[in-house]
């Protein structure tokens, strides 16, 4: 949603910035700034604003749970807000789904008097929990109509960038009315790096996606399903180390749900065993043909020997990141690097 809103404003002639998982980045260019967090700390947060925030006339920031509970905005407040959903992650810090919610709605005391919370109309129940919860009268946004659908790129008609572009239509006609047009610039919309990344090759077709949680799973691999109805779908993924262990099952039922065939690999197994990882994610495959690889470079190319006329490859819970953290060291890999290097010498 970030990454969408910045890019319209920009092709639509207005200047703005985006800051999250990704960095800082504007339409032309992504600045030199490191943290590892979605979510920088309150004085990194200042010294972007004041160093590069001039530039631009909309900033669109990522703000994470932890960056809430933690108060990384202090006093830095928010003309509007944007609630995605409320989703199964970082139980490893949370512990449970109660103290999520209540770490994403101290949002709501950094909304600016006249400002709106933007939500999809249909999270029910996300919003219905709000309202009882504060005094706050949600914004409701509704789908996103195409009026040039030929023109609309495949990676924007899956279900939850449908819903990711209703949310950026609705607070861009918010900021600018009747000055953003998105039909008329549909077709040069790209998707930010590592997400839904979409590689045509022969007759098959892979997709990277940073898909690591059991409802981002949940949202690609029923897009794909819905979009490739004639195709057999294929999945490679892993779980991280020393981070909630209970969605690793869960997101073995998703997975299986939803292809045909798995891959089950590492992904960042940081300081746990790898294996042991992958088998707790083994638990929860039913009904569904599987191969074990440990090494995630070898189950990529494996995947791409095999891989047949019609396929879909689905790669994901790496997406933009360029290197596996194992045992406190990061080793090198760009998934979509490797991917065009076994293309390019035919394996």
């Amino acid at each position: 949603i970030a990454h969408f809103g910045m890019q319209i404003l920009s092709l639509s002639g207005i200047n703005a910035m985006a800051i999250g998982t990704l960095g800082v980045s504007a339409l032309d260019r992504t600045y030199d700034v490191n943290f590892v967090t979605t979510t920088p700390s309150y004085i990194e947060l200042r010294k972007i604003f004041f160093k590069y925030g001039h530039n631009y006339e909309v900033i669109f920031l990522e703000a994470s749970s932890h960056g809430l509970k933690q108060d990384r905005f202090f006093d830095i407040n928010f003309d509007h807000i944007i609630w995605t959903n409320l989703g199964y992650d970082h139980m490893d810090y949370h512990f449970n789904r109660e103290d999520y919610f209540n770490s994403k709605l101290k949002i709501v005391n950094l909304l600016k008097k006249n400002g709106k919370l933007l939500i999809h109309s249909g999270e029910y129940d996300l919003i219905k929990k709000i309202e009882m919860q504060t005094e706050i009268d949600v914004f409701k946004v509704n789908d996103f109509c195409f009026t040039k659908k030929d023109l609309v790129p495949m990676f924007l008609k899956t279900y939850f960038n449908k819903i990711n572009l209703s949310i950026v239509s609705e607070i861009l006609n918010i900021l600018f009315p009747t000055k953003i047009d998105i039909n008329k610039i549909i077709n040069k919309i790209s998707p930010p790096d590592g997400r839904f990344n979409i590689i045509n090759y022969k007759k098959y077709t892979v997709i990277i996606d940073f898909a690591h949680t059991p409802d981002a799973f949940e949202s690609v691999m029923r897009s794909v399903q819905e979009e490739f109805k004639s195709s057999r779908i294929i999945s490679l993924f892993g779980c991280g180390g020393n981070r909630d262990s209970q969605k690793r099952k869960i997101m073995g039922e998703i997975s299986s749900k939803y292809s045909d065939f798995l891959y089950l690999t590492s992904d960042n197994p940081r300081f746990e065993d790898s294996m042991k990882i992958i088998n707790e994610i083994q638990t929860g495959v039913k009904d569904c043909g599987y191969e074990i690889i440990e090494n995630r470079k070898e189950a990529i190319k494996t995947s791409i020997k095999k891989i047949k006329e019609g396929d879909i490859l689905l790669i994901l819970g790496k997406g933009h990141e360029c290197y596996q953290d194992i045992m406190g060291k990061k080793y090198p890999l760009i998934e979509k690097y490797s991917l065009k290097e076994l293309i390019m010498y035919g394996i």
